[in-house]
């Protein structure tokens, strides 16, 4: 016998497959022992005989045999005669589901899994921690490496305090903020601005849409203190 295989890879789409789902219960169960016993055997996807099977499992043969039926009509399982003329089962397409990623694509998954988990950890919960990210651009459907730096998080924060909005990943939130770091815009500007659409009806669902007042400085001045000028008698605001 072969040297075993300590573990087979068993596929996440199994579950979504409807050929496989809409088999008996009896079926679906055969098929995930019959891949361990093929993997056990390691000769490219043959199953015990018929006999050998009974007794790993513990089942009568005839429930086996109703069991594999549909897995066959379904084309998962095949039925194949060895060189010794005996009847045996054969696990379609095993070999080729079950060989050894190449180092190719195996490096291609890591970094898909590397930006799939950066991108999880960047919900942009300011407050927390600063490190780079990396984020989906959803409306041009490509990726953007930014560095969150402080001034990037501090002025989103600020925005997402004003507004009551939780940021959000796409373009309309990374480029106008970037705009306002350039043109030198604090967390009190974008206050501001929010407050300034807010209390004349205008809608805020992103950074982008206060560029207009924030660019046309139609927010509220600062509040200036007024003080009483002794010498001409009038009070001044400064």
């Amino acid at each position: 016998m072969a040297t075993s295989k300590y573990w087979v890879k068993l596929y996440n789409e199994t579950i979504t497959d409807w050929k496989f789902m809409s088999l008996p219960d009896e079926s679906r169960l055969l098929f995930y022992d019959c891949l361990c016993m093929a993997g056990e055997l390691d000769r490219d996807g043959l199953l015990p005989p018929l006999s050998g099977m009974s007794f790993i499992l513990r089942k009568p043969t005839v429930d086996i045999v109703e069991a594999i039926t549909p897995l066959i009509k379904a084309g998962m399982v095949l039925e194949a005669m060895t060189i010794q003329g005996d009847g045996h089962y054969l696990l379609s397409n095993f070999s080729k589901r079950q060989a050894k990623m190449e180092d190719k694509e195996r490096m291609r998954r890591m970094r898909e899994e590397k930006k799939r988990q950066e991108y999880q950890d960047a919900t942009y919960q300011v407050n927390t921690r600063y490190e780079p990210v990396t984020i989906r651009n959803t409306e041009e459907e490509e990726e953007i490496e930014i560095e969150v730096d402080t001034k990037f998080q501090h002025l989103i924060s600020s925005f997402c305090k004003a507004s009551g909005l939780i940021a959000g990943n796409s373009i309309s939130w990374v480029d106008p903020i970037n705009d306002y770091i350039k043109a030198g815009y604090t967390p009190d500007d974008i206050e501001r601005a929010v407050k300034f659409n807010f209390d004349n009806g205008y809608k805020v669902t992103s950074p982008k849409s206060i560029q207009t007042t924030i660019s046309n400085k139609q927010q509220p001045a600062k509040k200036k203190r007024r003080l009483f000028d002794e010498d001409k008698k009038v009070w001044v605001e400064v």
